[in-house]
């Protein structure tokens, strides 16, 4: 029988061996690069390189991180929404400079059609705790879609106590380049 190195297995079956091993592994972990600096392209709606720049949780000469960059992309796909681009989507390109071990970021916007909010359905309510949905919105039909108002809107929802939240869907219209949002209710059971 044979195991793996610095393994001790037992010969015999009832028999019990205990044994102490020791194992030396040498690591290289390799060159740790640090950020150079994070440049967008085809950001035209959002121009401001600076704004955009200041999403990112990661400074130039910072160790690089993965996660830091990805945080930066996720908050830049929420400004972008926050102005109406719904299909906003961004590319990372790394570029390594091994003789001064740095990471320069390139991200490649897709800003996609600007989006405006064309109506608020409300479904499972009465007309009047309907219109009180709609009239609490803080977007409104014919603005430019904003999807942090859209969520605080339905975080802050005055509906009846019997009603509760079940969805919202975004239907878009890619042709017209409006969205239109629906809320459905349940109600729930009073024990």
């Amino acid at each position: 029988m044979s195991g793996a190195v610095g393994q001790r297995i037992p010969q015999e079956i009832g028999t019990r061996e205990i044994g102490r091993a020791a194992l030396s592994v040498h690591v290289d972990e390799g060159v740790q690069y640090k950020l150079g600096d994070i440049t967008f392209d085809h950001n035209k709606a959002l121009a401001d390189v600076n704004a955009l720049r200041g999403v990112f949780p990661i400074n130039e000469g910072d160790v690089f991180s993965r996660e830091k960059i990805a945080t930066g992309l996720e908050n830049l796909r929420k400004i972008y929404r926050g102005f109406g681009f719904i299909n906003f989507t961004s590319i990372p390109n790394a570029k390594f400079d091994d003789e001064e071990e740095l990471i320069h970021v390139d991200i490649d916007c897709d800003e996609g059609k600007q989006f405006y909010l064309s109506d608020i359905n409300v479904l499972g309510l009465d007309d009047h705790a309907s219109k009180d949905v709609v009239n609490g919105f803080l977007l409104k039909p014919e603005e430019v879609y904003n999807q942090r108002l859209v969520e605080l809107s339905l975080k802050h929802l005055s509906v009846p106590q019997s009603s509760r939240f079940r969805i919202y869907q975004l239907q878009r219209d890619e042709k017209a380049g409006t969205a239109a949002i629906t809320i459905s209710f349940g109600h729930c059971l009073v024990e």
